[in-house]
């Protein structure tokens, strides 16, 4: 699958971990904007259309659950991925329940990466068809 000019939107406060992720997009083809947390990332959104969101759960100022849920009211269709070094079914239900259609561990790799940009970024698959029930383990 094809993810060039498409741009996703790697929303991390380590700037190590969001130039590793943001890294893995830009070879598969996407063009990779940077936010640090939630605010930042709903500004980044405000001013430029994204194709999906991969974010962080634990960032000072907004973080991944409070930012899945104020993306879901102001952007219903945008395919969000959740990520977090802290795995659990705990978070993961909080995850679907905050609008994630899919939770990673981190570290993700390229692998997991593709697989998830793959189901929320099919070409055949309506919007509406997001099941966001798919969760990736490493």
């Amino acid at each position: 699958m094809s993810f060039e000019s498409k741009t996703i939107l790697v929303v991390d406060d380590s700037p190590l971990v969001a130039y590793a992720v943001g890294c893995q997009a830009v070879r598969m083809g996407f063009i990779v904007m940077l936010a640090a947390n939630g605010e930042e990332a709903l500004q980044r959104l405000a001013e430029t259309e994204v194709a999906a969101v991969v974010s962080d759960v634990e960032m000072p100022v907004m973080g991944g659950f409070e930012l899945c849920r104020t993306i879901r009211l102001l952007y219903p269709e945008l395919p969000l991925i959740l990520m977090s070094g802290l795995f659990d079914e705990e978070r993961h239900q909080t995850a679907l329940a905050s609008g994630a259609s899919v939770f990673l561990e981190k570290p993700i790799t390229a692998a997991q990466l593709s697989a998830a940009l793959s189901q929320e970024l099919r070409p055949d698959q309506s919007p509406c068809a997001n099941e966001r029930n798919f969760a990736l383990e490493s």
